[in-house]
């Protein structure tokens, strides 16, 4: 890492995140981190998916960036080959490096104009989150790991560099037998201004990968000043998704009392579109029950 990263004590790494991303050989799986630069104004969410397409490996990263005037997407595949794992703690791809303590890089590609890099360094604030109770057992088709954590460092972009230091960030790693065909992934790490949270992920997934028998799988991790639930659907609790013309509304219940009572709105003007028809919206409008969490929500949907 650069003089951006900061020194993080050898407990307090992302190691269970970093080798769940590594060590999965054959799965779909990838690395999301998720954050927005509140002083700047900037969010960004840099994906590294590896995955079978076509009958081969390959590595696709995806980085979006955006602002209040624009949105700049850029993107890559690079061949399986590419990927060098050092140890079960760090990993390079192309001229990027993946380790327990952050992640550097750069994306060019014919569509984009210039170069983006980054540089971050993650310093975790929570306890991973591994919603699953069938230990070694994966019955849904996607697994998630999340964790809150404070990121520093910079991104450039077109020549504009932008530094920026302890701002909320959210890091994801996923795995398992397939992509879901659809999904809706909300999340929020506001902890330090509001004292709220989230991680939502809501897909269709078959059942031990049998291909005739399926469920909606859902889970909400939120967290308010006074409380915090995990809710893995439909094992410990429900949950309902509606989306009517960008309007989106879920409801979590647990033990049948409702927790959570989250709507958010994203418009097409705010939505980048990925590859495979992923939808992304960096600073969409959002309330938690009667609290207006405006431009705080990172929601991204496959439709």
């Amino acid at each position: 890492m650069s003089s951006a990263a900061h020194a993080i004590s050898e407990q307090d790494t992302l190691l269970p995140l970093i080798s769940a991303f590594l060590a999965k050989r054959g799965n779909i799986r990838g690395l999301c981190i998720r954050f927005q630069i509140s002083e700047h104004n900037i969010g960004v969410v840099l994906f590294i998916n590896i995955r079978r397409r076509y009958g081969r490996s390959l590595i696709e990263v995806y980085a979006i960036i955006q602002n209040s005037a624009q949105t700049h997407s850029f993107s890559t595949i690079l061949p399986y080959s590419s990927l060098q794992i050092i140890d079960h703690r760090t990993a390079k791809i192309g001229n990027m490096s993946i380790d327990t303590k952050g992640t550097y890089g750069s994306i060019k590609d014919s569509s984009a104009i210039g170069l983006f890099s980054w540089d971050f360094a993650l310093d975790p604030q929570e306890p991973i989150i591994d919603p699953q109770v069938f230990g070694a057992f994966q019955p849904f088709d996607l697994r998630m790991m999340t964790e809150m954590a404070l990121i520093s460092g910079s991104v450039t972009m077109q020549s504009q560099r932008i530094s920026f230091s302890g701002e909320s960030a959210v890091v994801s790693v996923y795995y398992g037998r397939r992509l879901p065909s659809k999904w809706l992934w909300l999340t929020m790490n506001d902890i330090n201004r509001t004292g709220y949270a989230i991680d939502f992920v809501f897909f269709r997934s078959h059942i031990f990968g049998a291909p005739l028998l399926q469920f909606d799988v859902g889970y909400l991790l939120l967290r308010t000043p006074d409380s915090a639930d995990l809710v893995m659907a439909p094992l410990t609790g429900d949950v309902t998704v509606n989306d009517r013309n960008g309007r989106i509304e879920i409801i979590t219940k647990k033990y049948k009392k409702t927790i959570g009572a989250i709507v958010f709105s994203v418009g097409e003007s705010g939505m980048t579109l990925l590859p495979d028809n992923v939808h992304v919206n960096i600073f969409a409008q959002g309330s938690i029950g009667n609290v207006q969490l405006e431009n705080k929500m990172i929601v991204l949907k496959k439709i």
